[in-house]
């Protein structure tokens, strides 16, 4: 079988996980179902907003978030992640790290499967626990199996082992000896994926961001038209390391199309 022939099969397989019994759609993810649509367009433009701030200061590990649950943090993440790997090629994982509200295997129809949670309970290893998305180019890391009360909660460490590990930084050196003294030459940071996104807890009034913070390069907030109330975004803005910000999504708004009304997107710098 050719590559082209694994890869549609692979694809046709994908999409046949996404339907019903009924043979409806299940899943959530516009950029899927319906990639040519106005708002899937947004998406493309705003990945590729994001792709030149982060190509320009080396960014690759990405978390988005948002003040409170429901502003759309899951269906954003996943839509960043299918279109930078299927439209832009670029090499993609994304983690679900909302213990307490997982999300991303339900918006894919993903069957319930091992994944960060298991990683960091040293139940399996992080290959084990990777599902192929719908893309050649998209990795998804499920949350996994979450027990009791302290499997949710997040352990820092264990989070840190694993980025680590997806950042994948290996170094080449180059030595040059000179009286006897070894001289590094040059470095070459060869990484596992282009990029990491990460679905993570919303800011109020769970802690877990503000920890997950520490470990990832730059921060993508996610505003809800008319859900949240103003104080409770700055309240969560002031909890944002600042220098991690990049920018904000702002959702949910209706606005005029030719003939219907449809939920649009836009990216904003800090």
């Amino acid at each position: 079988m050719t590559p082209i022939s694994q890869e549609i099969v692979a694809k046709s397989q994908f999409e046949k996980s996404l339907l019903s019994k009924e043979g409806h759609s299940t899943c959530d993810i516009i950029s899927l179902t319906d990639p040519y649509s106005p708002m899937s367009e947004q998406y493309r433009l705003l990945f590729s907003k994001v792709d030149r701030i982060c190509q320009a200061e080396g960014k690759t590990i990405i978390a988005i978030t948002s003040s409170i649950k429901g502003e759309g943090k899951t269906t954003t993440v996943s839509n960043l992640a299918v279109v930078a790997a299927r439209d832009f090629k670029k090499r993609c994982l994304l983690i679900d790290a909302d213990f307490k509200n997982p999300s991303v295997g339900k918006v894919f129809a993903l069957p319930e499967n091992l994944g960060l949670v298991d990683i960091m309970m040293k139940r399996c290893t992080l290959e084990s626990a990777f599902v192929q998305g719908p893309s050649e180019h998209l990795t998804i890391l499920p949350v996994g199996r979450v027990g009791g009360e302290q499997e949710r909660t997040l352990n820092l460490d264990g989070l840190k082992e694993v980025i680590s590990k997806v950042r994948g930084q290996y170094y080449n050196i180059l030595w040059e000896e000179s009286q006897g003294d070894f001289v590094q030459m040059s470095r070459q940071d060869i990484g596992m994926y282009d990029y990491v996104f990460i679905d993570t807890p919303p800011l109020v009034p769970v802690f877990d961001m503000n920890l997950i913070s520490e470990v990832v390069d730059s921060i993508l907030f996610v505003v809800r038209a008319g859900k949240a109330p103003k104080h409770i975004i700055n309240k969560a803005l002031r909890l944002l390391d600042k220098s991690k910000v990049i920018g904000s999504v702002f959702n949910g708004a209706s606005i005029p199309w030719p003939t219907r009304s449809y939920q649009y997107g836009y990216y904003a710098y800090y």
